[in-house]
Parts: structure tokens; C-alpha cells; sequence
């Protein structure tokens, strides 16, 4: 319906997707690829990779009724990595491809305080795959509710080790429910921009990559 089928859209999958009466029928009602919310797409000269954390807290938190079986979900994401850098001539090694992506609601990149620290040995066999092997250009991530741009010598944010630009491009105004800002992107030949703006129309920042 946003689309109207006449762009393409990536959609990335958050932790509060999972939550409520029909969290197991999200995927049913938005783009997925083969009913998994974790997938590599291309776009032209642009390859990416959408992976999904699931939840935030650990599979036992009481705020989730035994409802969630996440840890699982994210082992077969590891293998689905390791399958993707198999094939990197059919995926990011492809002919053509001048830009690479990661996408993940949830940037694992870095180790939040408890009871958010999860899955810390899986998201850094992530981490660590992607910086040996697809070499992304920025990760594009949510979940933090801010806007930067953290730099791979940024420790707090590349806390498995360098990996590429973390962008978080998504906030809002507790107090103005209709207030939201986020992150567009221009993919140059060599470079990548990053305009910040607001509901209102307001350009907040802009910065290159």
C-alpha cells in the first residue's frame, strides 16, 4: 500500500513486531522472501543483506509469556550468512554491484546493558563474517530511537570489532505523537549521503559516508 507496487521497499522487521495477537502472522503482511524476515536483495548497482534480531531481551524474559523462541531464529541466520559469502558470486561479488548494505533493525554491532546484552557470541559471528567477507560499506539500523552516524573506530558501536559505518536514523518525541525524523540516503558512484529529516520538512543534519 505505501508503494503502491511502483518502488521497491526493504522492510525491516522490529522487536515490538513480535509482540501481540498476530505477531505470528506478520511476515504474512509484509515483504519477506519466502516467509523469512531475513533475506539479501539488489537494487541495480546496490546489494544488501536484511537481518532480523527478533527480540531484545532473552527468550525467558517475563515480558514475553514464553511467546518468543528467538535464539533459534538467530542460529539459522548464521548459517543463512555463511551460505550467502558460499555464493558471494551470485550475491555481493556480483558484477556491477558498486554499493553493499547491511540492514538490521537492531544494530548488534554493539553490546546495549542488561537485559538488553544478548546473543552476544551469535552477533559477533555475525559481525565478524560480514567484516571478513562482504566488507559492507553502512549498516543501517533503527531501534535506538537517534540519529548519528558511528564511524567503525567508534568502540561503544563496533563492539565485535570494526565492521563499517552504523547508521541509526530513527526517532521520535514522546510528547508529539505525531513527530517523527529519519534517514534518507543517495547512493553516489563513491560515497554515500545521509540526509536527516523530520515529519515537519526540516533537514536536522546531512552527512557523507
Amino acid at each position: 500500500i505505501l508503494m503502491k507496487g511502483e518502488k521497491p521497499c526493504i522492510f525491516s522487521r522490529g522487536n515490538h513486531d513480535l509482540r501481540g495477537n498476530f505477531a505470528e502472522k506478520f511476515a504474512d503482511y509484509t515483504p519477506n522472501y519466502l516467509g523469512n524476515t531475513y533475506y539479501s536483495f539488489r537494487l541495480g548497482n546496490i546489494w544488501g543483506i536484511l537481518l532480523d534480531c527478533g527480540e531484545d531481551k532473552h527468550d525467558d524474559h517475563a515480558e514475553y509469556g514464553f511467546t518468543v523462541a528467538c535464539h533459534v531464529f538467530r542460529k539459522r541466520q548464521t548459517e543463512f550468512l555463511k551460505k550467502i559469502i558460499e555464493n558471494k558470486e551470485n550475491e555481493y561479488g556480483n558484477k556491477g554491484i558498486k554499493h553493499k548494505l547491511v540492514i538490521s533493525h537492531n544494530a548488534f554491532t554493539h553490546i546495549y546493558n542488561p537485559p538488553f546484552d544478548i546473543e552476544q557470541d551469535i552477533f559477533a559471528e555475525w559481525t565478524r563474517l560480514l567484516r571478513e567477507n562482504v566488507k559492507p560499506d553502512v549498516m543501517i539500523c533503527g531501534h535506538a530511537h537517534e540519529l548519528n552516524v558511528y564511524l567503525p573506530e567508534n568502540t561503544e558501536w563496533n563492539s565485535n570489532g570494526s565492521i563499517c559505518p552504523v547508521v541509526i536514523g530513527s526517532t521520535i518525541k514522546k510528547d508529539d505523537e505525531n513527530y517523527f525524523a529519519g534517514c534518507g540516503y543517495i547512493f553516489n558512484e563513491d560515497e554515500i549521503k545521509l540526509i536527516f529529516t523530520d515529519s515537519r520538512g526540516k533537514t536536522l543534519k546531512e552527512e557523507t559516508v
